[in-house]
């Protein structure tokens, strides 16, 4: 309840919506964010920024764990052989694009934080691909145990000792409607359905929105 004033939902910026762009999206999202639509309603302004406040008073709240558990950790001693791993399932479109929630192909939706602290790894950041199911097995390699074989992830411990890239593509499935697979440069959309009008290509360099 503390934090219900910690954020003020009139004095936060919108996001812009292009709605020449929006006009080009997708046949199969399009269909299916019009059926949304007319379940949930017009996504007014005050709709928005009731959904954007509630998640960034998650975010501080979130926040303010993480500095609660850095501080009993440096008090107690245990940074030098804990692990602590931050991430979340899924990223949200609050507003941008002119969309409320996930399971869209978005980059804001399937994109998400992954941060991972461990004795003597140095502090640094990337944009090299990895996905969720690579936490376990990176775990493993940094506890020094052997993983179990029939894993499809795999371990990012390359990436965090020297930056070396261990995926060169990332795939995304929101199952039951479509699945995305994401290079540096290209990303490629199928629907489960060949009639659903899912299938696209895009070239991230010409079109990196």
């Amino acid at each position: 309840p503390r934090l219900l004033d910690a954020v003020d939902p009139s004095a936060l910026p919108l996001p812009q919506v292009d709605e020449a762009l929006q006009s080009k999206e997708v046949l199969g999202l399009a269909t299916m964010l019009k059926s949304r639509r007319a379940l949930k309603g017009p996504l007014t302004e005050d709709i928005l920024r009731g959904a954007l406040a509630a998640y960034l008073r998650s975010v501080l709240w979130m926040d303010e764990q993480l500095v609660a558990l850095d501080r009993y950790l440096e008090a107690s001693g245990r940074w030098e052989n804990t692990i602590v791993i931050f991430w979340s399932d899924n990223g949200y479109l609050l507003g941008e694009r002119g969309h409320l929630g996930k399971n869209y192909p978005y980059r804001e939706v399937v994109q998400v934080p992954l941060s991972i602290a461990a004795p003597g790894i140095s502090p640094a950041r990337t944009d090299e691909l990895a996905h969720a199911i690579d936490v376990f097995p990176t775990l493993c390699a940094l506890c020094g145990i052997e993983p179990p074989g029939f894993l499809q992830g795999v371990s990012l411990e390359p990436l965090l000792r020297s930056g070396t890239a261990v995926r060169d593509q990332a795939y995304t499935e929101f199952v039951g409607q479509m699945a995305t697979l994401e290079t540096e440069r290209w990303k490629l959309h199928l629907g489960v359905q060949a009639s659903a009008g899912w299938d696209q290509l895009y070239d991230l360099q010409a079109d990196p929105g």
